[in-house]
């Protein structure tokens, strides 16, 4: 095999890693230490019948480091690697990043250059004839290569499983993050309304503009570090394109006569955010109208629903489809994603969707996923309503076979527009959950307004009783 990385030989011009500084995340934040989560990591190994564990996701060596960087946009990540074994635990990254605090908090830990892992791996191949080494999906093959494919186990990361379940801090501060996500979003959305139906700007602010002024609104909040991913903020057909991201200077113009679909997530000490909101200013159209409403009614059905403990994503997928299949409709993409806490605001491998691997691991207690159903015509519009939700135990009057059951918690807190809604199509139990969410709303988020401010009056407003 060819040793020697061609790309590296054509890339001339090749950028030097970035040197951003890596920084501590505090127990406050992180909720374990990384003493407390090396002796799991390390019962895990065992259980795989292996002597240690290579890591190459970077989301995971930042959880098991309890250390952030900024290397990544809009990921608080950085990159390096690491290596457990039964007695050692090294990491490999440029030591002049690291902050003072978080070198502080990585006593035992051995630190080695960021390019050094390829030979440690080889040293440690030949240190014993019963090395076992678990890599994943994120290993590269120079890392396999490194360590001989006879001394590998494939396997998930233990840390992969171990950061889905969060802990009561990260919960916590998934919850907390959430409120002052929601102030931020509310701020935004009664600014947009008052400029473009009481200040006459329609097709003067550009998706582009729109986007900055939400994140302007969320750097307020307390722990705010930025975004999580680029704002989908879209209007008209552009909202037909599920993954859009405007340009500055060939966006389009906000309309109040389209619907006008946001996607935001933003990352904050305590908690990552992801929520999606679909707005029309003006009168929408009864084919609008039906569409909204079919996608709220899968979006509430998930929301809703008791489920066994264990129950994988794949299963749940359909449920949130069944009101769009009536009409005929569908959407292309996964119903939900994992979350990760001020990490990758899309973690696998959990989710709702029809990925094969969904099946794999089933759902339980304090992992945190998406609900996004949505429908989307091309040179038309899109519609799609997002919501971070926790996973939690749910009590019933019996259970069969001593089985325990779940269900969501919205953690995401903005109102959904009831103007978009066909009360025809509705059912009473589902006008009923829009109703006690909007409470939920108001009673979370009315405290952190200005009482008698517009925001504040738009808040209630948009989450009186329908």
């Amino acid at each position: 095999p060819i040793s020697t990385n061609l790309v590296d030989i054509m890339w001339a011009d090749k950028p030097e890693l970035p040197k951003d500084e890596i920084f501590f995340l505090k127990l406050e934040f992180s909720g374990i230490s990384l003493q407390e989560k090396l002796i799991k990591v390390r019962e895990m190994i065992k259980k795989h019948g292996a002597t240690g564990l290579v890591v190459a996701g970077l989301d995971q060596i930042a959880w098991l480091f309890n250390l952030r960087g900024s290397d990544i946009d809009n990921n608080p990540l950085f990159y390096s690697y690491a290596i457990v074994t039964d007695d050692k635990v090294s990491l490999f990254v440029e030591k002049e990043k690291l902050a003072e605090e978080a070198v502080h908090n990585l006593k035992g830990v051995e630190i080695f250059p960021y390019t050094d892992i390829f030979d440690r791996l080889k040293l440690l191949s030949k240190s014993s004839e019963d090395i076992k080494i678990i890599t994943d999906s994120v290993c590269s093959w120079a890392i396999v290569e490194a360590i001989g494919t006879e001394n590998i186990v494939e396997e998930y990361s233990p840390i992969t499983v171990l950061k889905l379940t969060k802990n009561s801090t990260e919960l916590d501060g998934m919850r907390n993050s959430h409120i002052r996500d929601g102030v931020a979003s509310v701020k935004f959305y009664s600014w947009l309304e008052r400029e473009l139906v009481e200040n006459n700007m329609s097709l003067k602010i550009s998706e582009s503009e729109a986007a900055d002024k939400l994140l302007e609104f969320v750097m307020e909040q307390k722990n705010a570090v930025g975004k999580s991913f680029a704002t989908i903020s879209s209007v008209g057909p552009n909202a037909a394109v599920i993954h859009y991201s405007p340009t500055k200077g060939s966006d389009s113009l906000i309309d109040l006569n389209k619907i006008y679909l946001v996607d935001a997530g933003f990352q904050y000490l305590d908690g990552t955010t992801d929520m999606t909101r679909t707005w029309h200013f003006g009168t929408p159209t009864a084919w609008e109208k039906e569409c909204y409403t079919r996608v709220l009614k899968g979006f509430i059905k998930i929301d809703d629903l008791v489920f066994p403990s264990g129950t994988t994503g794949y299963v749940l997928d359909p449920i949130a489809r069944m009101s769009l299949w009536e009409a005929g409709i569908d959407f292309r993409h996964n119903t939900g994603h994992g979350v990760g806490s001020f990490l990758n605001v899309h973690e696998g491998p959990i989710g709702i969707g029809v990925k094969p691997y969904f099946n794999d691991f089933g759902l339980e207690a304090g992992m945190v996923v998406t609900n996004e159903p949505g429908y989307y015509e091309d040179g038309n519009f899109g519609a799609r309503i997002e919501n971070v939700c926790i996973i939690v135990d749910k009590e019933t009057p019996h259970n069969y076979g001593g089985t325990k059951y779940l269900t969501l918690e919205s953690v995401s807190l903005c109102p959904i527009q009831t103007k978009l809604i066909m009360p025809s199509l509705m059912e009473p139990r589902e006008m009923e959950w829009l109703n006690n969410y909007h409470k939920l709303v108001w009673e979370k988020l009315s405290p952190h307004l200005e009482k008698g401010s517009y925001e504040y009056e738009w808040l209630s407003r948009n989450t009186a009783s329908i």
